[in-house]
């Protein structure tokens, strides 16, 4: 499990492509936070916009996914580099009414990478964000399904919503 993906891998430092979306409300209003979308890159689309009292046009790759057996679960992953020393992000968030301590648990291929808790709830939905180092950018970008866990507080069982991995590693390098 390494540090790939763990709760000692956050990064406390402000998001400043304006991150706050909402899961339920899909791919518009990620879109209509951070700009719009200015390419594709497999599953992933680049968004580009400048956010209020940012200095430059801030950049992410983005997917939101539904679980397949639970239409009203969602997820928004985002991917991005930090304004200033371009440090790698990944940032999820999920919809409220999940049982925080649990966290999140990304699995790559079927393998089980790690898990991270919650930083923050919103009105809109819960974060994780983590630093991607090294090994988890090499984990997402040759990776082809990504499944990340939660739980609700309905049920004892975990929800995994798929997340197709295809373009990531693209998407990624292609980031300003």
């Amino acid at each position: 499990m390494g540090s790939k993906f763990k709760p000692g891998a956050f990064a406390m430092a402000a998001l400043a492509v304006g991150l706050s979306v909402a899961c339920q409300s899909a791919r518009a209003q990620t879109a209509d936070e951070l700009g719009s979308v200015v390419a594709k890159h497999g599953a992933w689309s680049m968004v580009c916009g400048q956010p209020p009292g940012a200095p430059e046009k801030q950049c992410a790759i983005e997917q939101v996914d539904v679980a397949k057996d639970r239409p009203g679960i969602s997820l928004s992953v985002i991917a991005f580099k930090t304004a200033g020393d371009k440090t790698p992000m990944l940032s999820v968030i999920v919809p409220l009414d999940v049982l925080l301590p649990k966290g999140l648990t990304l699995f790559v291929d079927n393998k089980k990478i790690g898990r991270a808790y919650f930083m923050v709830c919103r009105v809109n939905g819960c974060e994780v964000q983590v630093k991607i180092d090294d090994d988890l950018m090499k984990t997402l970008s040759d990776g082809k399904q990504a499944y990340f866990s939660i739980y609700n507080s309905k049920d004892a069982d975990g929800i995994a919503v798929p997340v197709d991995l295809n373009g990531f590693g693209d998407g990624f390098k292609a980031l300003p």
